[in-house]
């Protein structure tokens, strides 16, 4: 890819595991929602049904289909009460070189967004103490489809005031990956080197660490060779 500086508009962010690592929050308010029921609800449980999976579908995978809507919606309301006493007896880090990435874009003047399937992304981000940091914060709440349909990217670029044909969206899941996509975003991942290969036809790049894409931004949008740097893997 030859880019130049006034190529970029923009960059949208996925929230869960690219700027933040809120697992052990999600697992804890499930395992505290689903005990009455007898159910056990690891981190293992957590990646095989909610990662990047709105919370209305998670409890009836877990409860069954037939749970009345009454009952649904009551524990929807309580896993975002869970998560919300979490957050306040603690403090979410920022995922390693997000803060640098942030000051990156920053100092080069390219505005930032966030859009994620999550229905309360500024509790979370304004535990890690990040929200001020971006001028769109787009939820699962504001759009009709959720990931993978593109409609919360595009809602995100909207708001931001950018051609999606010149923003870039950040990634670590296939279905934010196929959202971005369909919405007409380059599309960049951040995930471990095991699951590089599970992206091959869904991002232009793809990076295990946020160090490594900040370079990699600097030498695609800002003209520096590429050969020059030496990713890690």
């Amino acid at each position: 890819m030859t880019s130049n500086q006034s190529d970029l508009m923009g960059v949208i962010f996925d929230m869960d595991g690219v700027l933040l690592d809120t697992e052990p929050v999600h697992v804890a308010a499930y395992e505290a929602l689903f005990s009455p029921y007898d159910i056990t609800f690891s981190h293992e449980t957590f990646r095989e049904v909610a990662l990047g999976v709105p919370r209305r579908d998670v409890i009836l995978t877990m409860l069954g289909e037939d749970l009345p809507e009454e009952e649904l919606r009551e524990l929807m309301a309580r896993k975002a009460t869970l998560v919300e006493a979490i957050l306040a007896d603690s403090r979410l880090e920022t995922l390693p070189g997000i803060p640098e990435l942030l000051d990156f874009l920053e100092l080069r003047g390219v505005p930032v967004a966030v859009a994620t399937s999550s229905k309360m992304p500024s509790t979370f981000l304004a535990a890690a103490g990040i929200e001020e940091r971006f001028s769109v914060i787009v939820g699962g709440d504001d759009v009709e489809n959720n990931k993978p349909a593109p409609d919360i990217y595009v809602e995100a670029a909207s708001r931001l005031h950018i051609d999606v044909r010149r923003g870039l969206a950040i990634e670590d899941s296939i279905s934010g990956a196929r959202s971005a996509r369909a919405a007409g975003l380059d599309t960049w991942i951040i995930t471990a080197p095991q699951s590089w290969h599970l992206f091959d036809d869904l991002a232009e790049w793809i990076f295990s660490s946020a160090a490594d894409m900040r370079m990699a931004l600097d030498a695609v949008y800002w003209g520096d060779d590429l050969d020059a740097w030496e990713f890690e893997s």
